[in-house]
């Protein structure tokens, strides 16, 4: 009878084999990466651009797409813009789906291009460009200017996908060399907490305001993010003062006190952690801020 062969993988080792495949597949389901889909204006008709062939993978389907001709923007095109205001302006994103459809969403309108708000990605789908459009005086659908190169806006690339584009679970992974611009920190806004205890949940946003009123609040912080990481939070807290707040015994306050709050007014605090919670920093970023 042939010897049995060892195996070096002890019950954890096997637990881990196992869970990382299932980590990989939680990661593909939110990943969309894109090649090609260039996206270039057309001198005829002036209102067109063309997008070219490209490829996307919603998770592990891979979607396939040929190109366009072109895509017009003009009146009667596949298309075509709705109407905007007399010399208004507006951002048009082109979209595609796991089907291989591509979509147009339109912005909203107006004189001023700077404040013209651009659109929304929609649910499960991927963006290929925006386009900045500009009515000609006519102000109905699909009379727009001549779209020049240097107003299509090149989106395609990597993203993350889940129920919307524009709400992504980065699964607590390490992104590196990100650059941020107009970004910013979802407000978990608890408004008056009423006494008694008070959780705040790091799920639901990093940046927290409260109202103190009616009693004794007790002040608990949740889910923070893993031990080695640096995770903050701020809190704007409004009529501290005008109730006892208790703070979790973890809090380190520098010299040992925490502050005095504002009885009729807004302070704000820092609070910060490196241990997953085990202690937490807090600090004074403005009392009675006004």
């Amino acid at each position: 009878m042939a010897a049995k062969a060892w195996s070096l993988l002890t019950p954890v080792d096997d637990a881990k084999k196992n869970t990382i495949p299932d980590l990989i597949r939680d990661v593909k389901k939110h990943v969309a990466i894109a090649a090609g889909f260039y996206a270039e204006a057309q001198s005829t008709p002036d209102q067109t651009i063309a997008i070219y062939a490209g490829i996307v993978f919603f998770g592990i389907t891979k979607v396939e797409y040929a190109g366009l001709d072109v895509a017009d923007l003009g009146t009667s095109g596949t298309f075509e813009t709705t109407a905007l205001t007399a010399d208004y302006y507006n951002k048009i994103l082109f979209t595609i789906d796991s089907s291989g459809t591509v979509a147009i969403v339109e912005g909203t309108e107006h004189a001023v291009l700077g404040s013209v708000v651009a659109p929304a990605i929609p649910a499960g789908k991927f963006p290929i460009c925006m386009v900045t459009v500009q009515d000609d005086g006519t102000a109905t659908a699909g009379t727009i200017l001549t779209i020049e190169q240097s107003e299509i806006q090149q989106l395609q690339g990597f993203g993350f996908i889940g129920a919307a584009l524009a709400a992504n679970d980065f699964l607590d992974t390490i992104q590196k060399r990100m650059n941020f611009q107009d970004c910013g920190i979802v407000t978990n806004a608890i408004g008056a907490i009423g006494g008694g205890a008070q959780t705040i949940d790091l799920l639901l946003g990093n940046s927290v305001s409260a109202t103190v009123d009616t009693s004794e609040t007790t002040f608990t912080f949740s889910n923070p993010t893993a031990s080695d990481e640096l995770c903050p939070f701020s809190l704007v807290l409004t009529n501290g003062g005008s109730q006892t707040v208790n703070w979790p015994a973890s809090v380190d306050w520098a010299g040992s006190d925490p502050p005095e709050l504002t009885a009729a007014g807004v302070d704000i605090l820092i609070f910060s952690t490196i241990d997953g919670g085990t202690t937490w920093h807090g600090s004074t970023f403005s009392l009675d801020s006004s």
